[in-house]
Parts: C-alpha cells; structure tokens; sequence
C-alpha cells in the first residue's frame, strides 16, 4: 500500500472518530453535558460505550469522577469506575476502589467507601449508594471528625444516611473511643450546619458537691432546632435531669425552653436533717418580629427557691443576673415614635419586684417643627404599678400616668453649637404612701447643652518603638451642659418609689468635661485605615446651692483608653466624690498579647468600703501541643455576702493545662476557692462550643 495512502487513510479515520465522540457528546448535552477526558479514551461503536484509561476525569453539571479506567455508556449514562475512584459534589469527597454510577438517574453505588470534607466530618463504609442528588447512604461503616488512618474515636452504624450540606442521620449507633465502646444509641442526627458536639461528659470534684459528673446529650427532634438533655450526678445534692430546648413557631417566632429538676438529698448536713428537697428551675424564652418594626419579647422563669441558680449555674448565669424577671415586652419602633407595651409579673414569692399590670408608653422622638429650628420631643407613659415584698403578702400599689414634653431650639454661636430647651414634667398619682388619693405632681426643666469640636493634624511619620505613626490627629471635645429641675409640687418623700419617675427632685447642676483623642492612619491590606491610640475624658458635676445642701462639685468621672499597638490595650475609669475626698470605683485593665507564645490580662476594682481587689491572667503555649493557663484574684479587701471580711487573701485561683490530642483537646482545670474543684473537659476541636462555662473569666469593669 502506498504510504501517503495509508497516512491519509489514517487521518481520516482519526477525523471520523473524533467527529463520532463530538456527535456523542452533543447529543448527550441536550439532556445534560457528560464530558470523558483521560491519556487513552476508545469508542465502541456496536456496544456505545466509552472506555477510558489513564487520568480519566468525568464532568457533569456539579459533579467531577476520576478515577484510572472507566466504562462509560452512552445510551444509557451508565458508568463504571475502577482504581482510585474519587467523586467530587461541592466541598465533599467520597473515594472507593469501584464505583457504579448513573449520571441521568444520578444514582450510584461506592464499593469500600471512604468520605472526606462532608463538614467537618469523615467517613468510612463497605458500600455506599448514592439515591438522591445529594443524598448518600452509607451501610456498615462509621462517621467521624478524626482524619487518621485509624481514628482515636468513631461513631459506628450499620446504617448512615448524609444528606450534603444538611445532616447526617445513623441508626444503631455505638460510640466507640479506639476499639473500646462507650455509648449505644438507636437513632443520632447532627447538623453539618453547626459546630457543637453531641456528648459532653465533664467530671470533677469541689467542696459543695464532692465528686461530680455533668453529661449532655444533643438531640435533633425539631428540625434545624437544637435541643440537650442533661443528666447529672452530684456526690453531696443526688441525680439531676434537664432539657435545653430551642424551637420555632414558623410565622410566630423563636424561643428555648429550658427545665432543670432534682430531689436533694444534702449529704453535707447532719444526718437528721438529710431529707429530700425538690429543686428546680423552669424558664421561657421566645421572641417574636412581628414586623419590620414590631417585636414581641416574652420570657418567664420559676425558680423552686432563691438560692437554686446560685447553687447549679453559679458562673452561666447567677454572676450576670441574680433575680431574673418574668415579662411580655411589645414594641413598635417608627420613625418617629415608639410605642411599647410592658407587662411584669412577679412569679417567684421571693423575690422583692415591682409588678407592672401593665405600662404603656409612647416615646415621640425629637422633631422639627416646620422649618424653624424649633424642635419637640415627648414621653407619655401609663403604667399599674405593684411593689411585692419577698416573701410578704404585703405590698404598696399605685396607678400612674406620666407625661415629660420638651420643646428645644438649635442654632450656632461662633463655632459653639448651642441647643437651649425648656421641659415640663406632669404625673397623676392615684394615691400616695398616706394614702390620700389622685394627686397631680408638676415639675419644670430648663437647660442647655453646647457643642463644638477641635482638632489639629500633625505631620509626624514614625516607626519609634514600632508604633507605626502616619500623621497624629488631635481631636478636642469640650462638654458643657447645664440642667435646672424646680421643685417638684409633690417631693419624693410624700411618694412611693417605684423607679426614677417617682425620685425626681430639685437640681439646679452644671456638667463641665473635656474628652482628648490621638488617632492615626495603619494600613490594613492595601488600605489605610483610621485608628485610636488614646481616649482621655473627664466630667465633673457642679451643683449649685439647694435646700440643706450648698454649691458643690460632685462625681468626677475619669476615663483613659490606651491601644499603642493592636496587641496591647490599656483601660481605666474612676469615680471620685469630692465631698467625701475620696474615689467610690476606680478599675483599671491591660491586655497584652505580643507573641502568640503567650499573653497577659491585668486588672483592679476599688470600691469604697467593699471591694480592693486584683486580678491576672496569663496564657503560654509551651509547645504546639502543651498550653498552660493560670488565673488569679487578690483581695486586699472583700465583703462577701453573709457580711464577713477578706483583707490580703487570694479569693480564686485556677489552674489550666490543655493538651492538644490530635482530633480532641484534653483540659484539666484546678480552682481554689472557698474550697477546691477540680474539672477534666475533653472538647472536639471541630465542636470547640460547649453549654458548661467553668473557667474563671477576666472581665473588664462595666461602664457607669
């Protein structure tokens, strides 16, 4: 045969057959692209097949295969992957030795199926099927968020089905730790939109309740709705069961539900007085956004005693609030008004509370009026007001309604803006602390609050110390506000106080401060950005001469912030009270973190006649795997509430060593307190959350 012959044959043979794949590949792309790539693909015309070999690598809509050979069909989209087979959907991997996949049903099965990236966790099976665009059944296999070979946990089922990007759901689940297992469960869900683990298990031990274990269970009964169940046990107070419930009511919004119960049993009494005890707490919290502009707030709580919250969540919730309070808040937030409606009802007898039955208020925000530079603002309020008494069926009640308008003016004189305004206050009183009924009480404001601002650039460009100066802007804030309050026509003293309404009294005061800030430009990225590298503010109130009191200054308020750098941060507020000449608080905070070896947290609190207190903290990071973290607070003077005195003591010291262990993180904790606890927490680092806060936290003084 003549060579050129034979070479153009060649050619066209190898024309015709690629023009075949084209028409193939066409025609599957009007019922959905299937593209096959690979270092050899054949076509076998009588059985329309594909076969590739080499790199094989398959596309079709969000899915990518690749394996080392494939047999692709084309009539019927049918495939069958051979050697290091890898799917690809969205962020998620399942790799087998064999897979079998039909890309128009998109159904398939995996022989030996391993998964990777499906959230944070990793999955093992003897075969996996694909039934649904994105949903996977796994059979005879585990689930885990440990990526080794043989991983230090698993949570093992005959049966697991994964849903990509939603959940994951097992049946006959055995929670196994190496080869050892701990926990059988019929039925487990978790979501792969969160991060919180499904088992908590916190052992300790301390004075009040000797040896200790807190265990929490997450369920998913309601979808996308989190829920725990909690079964404690406490060698000193017994067993002790809860439920953490969150939900939702669709168009009628959120809440969580939550119930603690235990039948005491005080093994640190005498023995004759070790009878059971029921405690409890039920609570209640929804909220509801009726509109873009309307919210509806309820929250209720039932304690079984006063001292139960400080007993069992000491650190999650008695240290922030001590009596919580049940109510149903509605609020509509306008432009130009908001309108609320606020019912508070006590539900715990022990409680001291004041009771609103209910109160409304409207709040018109100040306005123009017209075009002149008047403008007006006003606040109307009806409330039904109780005071309980703990513990009493006594108590003293009143109907109020109170009315507060003002009328102000602003215009400019020089560089000073000066806003002047008159205001008058009337209240109805159906009766007052003697008893004699409808009073009207009238009180008349005036004032005046001015305004202005300075500031100064200066073109400094420094890197001294590692500052990083670019430019320092100056800026000065003088405050002058003067407030005149006549004498009420009904004093304080004839009334019962249910809150600052009902305190109101003659003030004739001015307020005189001045704030000093330093700012700079850093750049972030490529952008150079405003920041503050110093706040300095003090005021001071000036009261002018009133009946059994002369002129004096009053509450001088100091406040620095300091940020040199972003890892070093410096605060302090104090409080000085000139008649007394001396400070009520002074409190002082520094953080640094210069090095992500270590950082550093200082504080004091001063309050006089109470509290001299100092507080650290220190973190180091030994190793990659080794962290240290201490805690300590130091009185110099502390009185605690059964009214005894701690003068040169540490109050708390606790002692944190952290243990990095691949796929967990081990924590031992030591405190030393009014006696010693000690914890061990073993947190997934993929679920780092947990609902138990035990440390000791460094907290900065709250604002005045």
């Amino acid at each position: 045969m003549n060579t050129n012959f034979g070479y153009r044959l060649t050619q066209i043979l190898f024309l015709a057959t690629h023009c075949l794949l084209l028409a193939t590949s066409l025609s599957a792309q009007d019922k959905g692209s299937v593209t096959v790539n690979g270092d050899r693909i054949e076509y076998y015309t009588e059985e329309k097949k594909i076969v590739g070999e080499g790199n094989v690598e398959i596309n079709y809509q969000e899915m990518r295969l690749t394996c080392e050979r494939i047999e692709f069909f084309t009539e019927t989209k049918e495939a069958i992957a051979q050697g290091n087979v890898r799917l690809y959907q969205k962020e998620t991997v399942f790799k087998g030795e064999k897979l079998y996949y039909n890309f128009e049903t998109q159904k398939g099965e995996v022989i030996n199926l391993e998964m990777e990236k499906m959230g944070p966790w990793y999955g093992r099976g003897e075969k996996g099927e694909k039934v649904e665009e994105k949903k996977y059944i796994v059979k005879e296999g585990y689930i885990t968020t440990c990526d080794r070979e043989k991983p230090h946990y698993r949570i093992k089922s005959k049966k697991i089905e994964v849903f990509l990007d939603e959940k994951v759901v097992a049946y006959d689940v055995v929670f196994m730790v190496g080869n050892v297992p701990l926990i059988y469960l019929p039925y487990l869900k978790y979501s792969l939109k969160e991060k919180y683990p499904h088992f908590i298990f916190i052992p300790g031990r301390n004075k009040k309740w000797g040896w200790y274990m807190l265990t929490s269970w997450r369920y998913d009964l309601i979808e996308d709705k989190k829920g725990f169940l909690h079964l404690d046990y406490r060698e000193k107070k017994g067993f002790a069961h809860g439920i953490d419930q969150a939900y939702s009511l669709k168009d009628f919004g959120s809440g969580l539900f939550r119930y603690y119960y235990m039948q005491e049993r005080d093994k640190s009494a005498p023995k004759e007085l070790r009878g059971e005890t029921e405690r409890y707490r039920v609570q209640l919290k929804h909220n509801w956004q009726i509109s873009d502009t309307t919210r509806a707030l309820l929250e209720y709580h039932k304690l079984s005693d006063i001292n139960f919250i400080k007993d069992y969540f000491y650190r999650q919730e008695y240290v922030n609030e001590n009596q919580p309070r049940s109510y149903l808040s509605l609020v509509t937030a306008q432009p130009n008004y908001n309108l609320s409606l606020l019912v508070q009802k006590r539900t715990n007898h022990f409680f001291t509370e004041t009771e609103r039955l209910p109160e409304v208020s409207l709040n018109l925000v100040n306005q123009r009026l017209g075009s002149s530079r008047l403008y007006y603002k006003a606040d109307y309020s009806l409330a039904n007001l109780t005071n309980k008494q703990a513990n009493s069926d006594l108590d003293d009640d009143v109907r109020r309604g109170d009315t507060y308008q003002q009328v102000s003016y602003l215009t400019k004189w020089g560089f000073l803006n000066l806003t002047p305004y008159l205001g008058m206050r009337q209240t109805y009183y159906s009766k007052d602390k003697e008893g004699d009924e409808n009073l009207w009480r009238g009180i008349f404001y005036s004032g005046l609050d001015i305004s202005t601002k300075f500031y100064k650039i200066y073109e400094i460009f420094s890197d001294f110390l590692g500052l990083d100066i670019n430019r320092l802007r100056h800026i000065i804030t003088p405050i002058l506000n003067y407030k005149y309050i006549h004498q009420p026509t009904v004093g304080p003293d004839e009334l019962m106080i249910f809150d600052t309404i009902d305190s109101l009294n003659r003030e004739n005061m001015f307020t005189l401060g001045i704030e000093n800030k330093l700012q700079t430009k850093r750049k972030e990225g490529e952008i150079l950005k405003t920041v503050d590298l110093g706040t300095f503010l003090f005021k001071g109130d000036y009261n002018f001469k009133t009946e059994g009191i002369g002129s004096e200054w009053r509450n001088f308020k100091f406040d620095l912030e300091l940020t040199p750098y972003h890892w070093l941060r410096f605060e302090s507020d104090a409080l000085y009270d000139p008649p007394g000449k001396d400070f009520n608080t002074v409190n002082f905070d520094l953080t640094a973190s210069p090095q992500e070896r270590w950082s550093i947290g200082l504080g004091s609190r001063y309050e006089r006649n109470s509290l001299q207190e100092l507080t650290a903290s220190f973190i180091y990071n030994l190793s990659p795997k080794w962290q240290f973290r201490t805690y300590e607070r130091y009185a110099f003077k502390k009185i605690l509430e059964d009214g005894t005195k701690r003068i040169n003591d540490f109050v708390e010291q606790e002692y944190v060593v952290v243990r990095d262990l691949h796929c967990w993180t081990g924590e031992f904790s030591l405190n030393i307190g009014d006696g010693y606890a000690f914890w061990v927490v073993f947190r997934l680092k993929a679920f780092p959350e947990i609902p138990f806060r035990f440390s000791a936290a460094y907290s900065k003084p709250k604002p005045y």
